[in-house]
């Protein structure tokens, strides 16, 4: 049977670890900041990793980013792609790159994916299990691309986060937030060549804060901390700390633009794009207390609009039948809610009722309302 909730009630590691002691098969679909990653289950261990942002998945831009394919591949490839043909597919049709080191590639990044939400500080999640009666919940079809070679351990990827975990502490001593400035040294006397971070860091060819040179790298984000703490304890890179004040601000490039950009958003009430920037900078700095209370502020600010557009006492229904829904181009998640909507319930009943969370529920009544796919019952 399907399985709902939320990380508040049950950890990511310990949900993982479940299915494998199950050997379940099916669909692990989890929700991070209005976005779905898909985890293909097979006899409890990770076969593909899917996503609900399609560009997520095309690597072209990170191929780029780390320099493995020029500005003129990228835009001959962009050029040629379409509802066909996605950037990478062309890049392998134009000959940029080795079908065998794309696939390598994305295989890493697939992975990375998957690494990333252990760092994620909320979410929630819902699972299928194969050949669930329930089909409209089924995520959508992911393509061969994004299937691993050979189905990785949840076992791995558990010792794998752990890990990380350390190495992230160690590492956050460091770097304790995206704000830092780091220099390039010069490579006279140093061991061996420069690792791909610092590379692009000397490419710059200016100090840079790491948050700004993390967007410009096309790496994860661990990956690239990682990266620059090799760096700096081969003494190949220095660290400026950021001190208190203005002083320093015009180098922190777009992150303090970011944070900027969403403060001038909240001023006039767009509260969804607010959020989308400030979760681009939670995902740079997930410790940021400045980051963390101007989304509280965001979420506060958006339940007040959402509950005036939708009264706690009303109740909706759907305005169409269970099939006619499953062929809708709605997302998984917005159909599991969808199929809820009886006319049963009022809306603050909804709101504790499903696991998707207080904002997210409203967020998807929003969307159903003004899609004139649910009415208010009177």
């Amino acid at each position: 049977m399907p399985l709902s909730g939320t990380f508040d009630t049950v950890a990511l590691s310990e949900l993982l670890q479940w299915f494998h002691q199950t050997g379940k098969s099916g669909t692990l679909s989890i929700s991070v900041d209005m976005e779905d990653t898909y985890l293909l289950l097979m006899d409890g261990d990770v076969a593909a990793v899917g996503s609900s942002d399609p560009l997520r998945l095309d690597t072209g831009q990170l191929l780029l980013a780390r320099e493995m394919i020029s500005e003129a591949q990228f835009t001959d490839a962009l050029r040629q792609s379409g509802p066909k043909q996605t950037v990478s597919e062309s890049l392998v049709a134009n000959e940029a790159i080795n079908k065998t080191r794309l696939h390598q590639f994305q295989s890493e990044h697939l992975f990375e994916m998957v690494m990333d939400l252990f760092f994620a500080p909320q979410g929630s999640f819902h699972f299928s299990p194969r050949n669930s009666a329930l089909g409209l919940l089924g995520a959508p079809e992911i393509s061969e691309s994004n299937f691993f070679v050979q189905p990785i351990s949840i076992q791995a990827i558990l010792m794998e986060s752990m890990k990380r975990v350390d190495e992230w502490n160690r590492i956050r001593q460091v770097f304790p937030s995206p704000l830092v400035v780091v220099h390039a040294l010069p490579e006279e006397g140093a061991a061996g060549p420069a690792n791909p971070i610092v590379r692009k860091l000397t490419s710059i060819g200016q100090p840079i804060s790491v948050g700004d040179l993390c967007l410009r790298a096309g790496f994860s984000r661990f990956e690239a901390y990682r990266q620059l703490f090799e760096a700096f304890e081969q003494k190949r890179i220095s660290v400026d700390q950021v001190p208190d004040g203005s002083s320093g601000q015009n180098q922190l490039g777009p992150v303090k633009t970011l944070l900027e950009n969403a403060r001038v958003l909240m001023g006039e009430a767009q509260y969804d794009e607010a959020w989308e920037v400030l979760a681009t900078v939670a995902n740079l700095e997930p410790e940021s207390t400045e980051t963390r209370d101007l989304l509280l502020k965001v979420k506060d600010a958006q339940l007040e609009q959402l509950y005036q557009l939708l009264p706690p006492h009303r109740s909706l229904k759907l305005e169409m039948s269970f099939e006619e829904l499953s062929k809708t181009g709605l997302s998984r998640r917005e159909k599991y809610l969808a199929a809820r909507l009886s006319g049963q319930m009022d809306v603050a009943t909804l709101v504790v009722a499903t696991p998707l969370g207080e904002l997210e529920t409203l967020r998807i009544l929003r969307k159903l309302l003004h899609a004139d796919l649910v009415t208010f019952v009177d």
